[in-house]
């Protein structure tokens, strides 16, 4: 039974779900305005698990493509602004090109929110603890970029 339990834990296999459509599932775990209608989204930890035994995760991290009508988009209350910080992991291979192409690359490293046409630094809730959670979000179209630090090093 435990060389089976083993194979199973230690098959290589990544625990990372991959993206979801589901924005019930989304909404549980962080608010979001309505003005969100239909999307993917997904949450990974950097480092990121791709096997073997999980090592510490010292950010979690959610990226969203979202649709949203721009003028709704621009109605989102922006959160006050910084330099926040880009997973390594972020270019998810499930975004759009423009998306996938501004999170690798801003990769490891500080994003200016300034240096980006309609990017702007975006806050939310976690549901269940209340706790705030900061990041941003971008516009191309009818769809947003939602990038949020769900948790970071040194953050209670």
């Amino acid at each position: 039974m435990l060389a089976v339990l083993g194979l199973v834990l230690f098959s290589g296999k990544s625990r990372n779900p991959g993206a979801s459509s589901d924005l019930a599932a989304l909404r549980a775990v962080v608010q979001l305005p309505s003005a969100f209608t239909a999307g993917r989204w997904e949450i990974f930890g950097t480092p990121e698990h791709t096997g073997g035994a999980p090592g510490p995760t010292d950010y979690v991290t959610l990226v969203a493509e979202l649709r949203i009508a721009p003028g709704d988009w621009r109605r989102l209350e922006a959160a006050d602004g910084g330099k926040p910080f880009v997973a390594p992991e972020a270019a998810r291979m499930w975004l759009s090109t423009p998306y996938r192409t501004l999170l690798a690359k801003h990769k490891g490293g500080e994003f200016e929110l300034q240096s980006a046409q309609d990017c702007r630094a975006w806050s939310s809730k976690v549901v269940k603890s209340g706790r705030q959670v900061s990041g941003f979000t971008c516009l191309n179209g009818d769809h947003a970029l939602v990038y949020l630090t769900l948790m970071a090093p040194g953050a209670s």
